[in-house]
């Protein structure tokens, strides 16, 4: 259950990009909507905090202020996520963003350290992204656990919205056995996934999807369906500074139409 959507803010217009999303998810969900920032450099306390104010009366959705002066904004935001049911949906870029960056620092490092679903919205979010009466999430797996904490969220976050899920796996033409013919893990592993999402009263089914490069199939497959939220397992790896998140969820995050669901390696949540 989806209870408190988290909307960090800086006051640039690439941060204000998970406004969008970020209400419709909450309104959707009757979920306590949270818009939150921290303390500008070069600006005073009245500025932030008349900011936020500005951004809610403009909100079709009602929304709580929170200012937080006393932390870094990657330690606040996990810290204000860190409770049952918090979900943050955050712009991969904000206020003087590093175009070295690969997300940008902030968004790598509260993929990095929270324990709660993150939705990134890209570059490439479409202005035409709408949360449609009948919306379909896709939940990507690759055959690890991560990915089916990720397709877990991903049921959440449909049952949240009353979304279907559309499962998929991306595997090249060397994992095919012969031509229409899978290893059998993989498709028992797809079938389970989507009988649990059904036991669950979410309607679920999958697919395997052909192709060489699995960001550019899953990009695709989300614009192909319209999809509302894509679903990913971040993949982070240790011992690689700000670098948090695996080529295919970078290229995902960083090209994706729509926002994408992300499960980084501190998610708390369950998995099937």
């Amino acid at each position: 259950m989806i209870r408190t959507v988290y909307v960090p803010l800086d006051g640039s217009e690439l941060a204000q990009a998970a406004l969008k999303p970020g209400v419709a998810l909450a309104a959707r969900a009757g979920a306590e909507l949270v818009l939150l920032t921290t303390r500008w450099p070069g600006a005073g306390v009245d500025t932030p905090r008349n900011y936020l104010d500005a951004r809610i009366a403009f909100l079709d959705h009602p929304a709580r202020p929170l200012l937080v002066l006393d932390r870094e904004p990657e330690d606040a935001i996990v810290l204000a996520a860190n409770e049952p049911g918090a979900m943050i949906c955050m712009a991969t870029h904000g206020r003087g963003a590093v175009r070295a960056a690969v997300l940008g620092s902030v968004a790598e490092a509260v993929m990095r350290e929270s324990a709660a679903p993150v939705v990134l919205v890209g570059g490439q979010f479409s202005p035409e992204w709408e949360l449609v009466d009948s919306p379909v999430v896709i939940a990507a797996l690759d055959g690890s656990k991560p990915s089916l904490a990720a397709a877990h969220a991903a049921g959440d976050v449909a049952a949240a919205i009353t979304a279907r899920v559309r499962v998929v796996e991306v595997l090249r033409p060397s994992d095919v056995i012969t031509v229409g013919e899978l290893r059998d893990a993989e498709v028992e592993m797809l079938e389970d996934v989507v009988d649990r999402l059904t036991t669950l009263g979410v309607p679920a089914g999958y697919e395997v999807l052909d192709g060489f490069d699995a960001a550019d199939m899953l990009v695709q497959d989300a614009r192909d369906h319209r999809a509302a939220f894509l679903a990913l397992a971040s993949h982070g790896r240790t011992g690689l500074g700000r670098v948090v998140l695996g080529s295919v969820a970078v290229k995902t995050v960083r090209h994706a139409p729509c926002p994408v669901l992300v499960v980084g390696p501190a998610y708390v949540g369950a998995a099937f």
